[in-house]
């Protein structure tokens, strides 16, 4: 049986709209894919101390056997 291990990253939802904004977003996604990190599900909710909505992502990856 798979046992998994699971991390989440919170982030501001900004830039979405603007390409550069969007290549952050991809170098943040490549670099956890490289480690071994699948992203599961992402949900987001109104920031109360900044401006805009904040997103979290959820990832996860197998642990190593033993």
């Amino acid at each position: 049986m798979t046992k998994w291990d699971y991390t989440t990253v919170q982030m501001v939802a900004a830039g979405f709209e603007d390409p550069s904004g969007n290549e952050n977003y991809q170098s943040l996604l490549n670099e956890y894919g490289q480690q071994g990190w699948e992203l599961v599900s992402a949900v987001t909710y109104p920031g109360r101390v900044v401006a805009g909505d904040i997103v979290v992502l959820f990832f996860k990856r197998p642990l190593p056997e033993g």
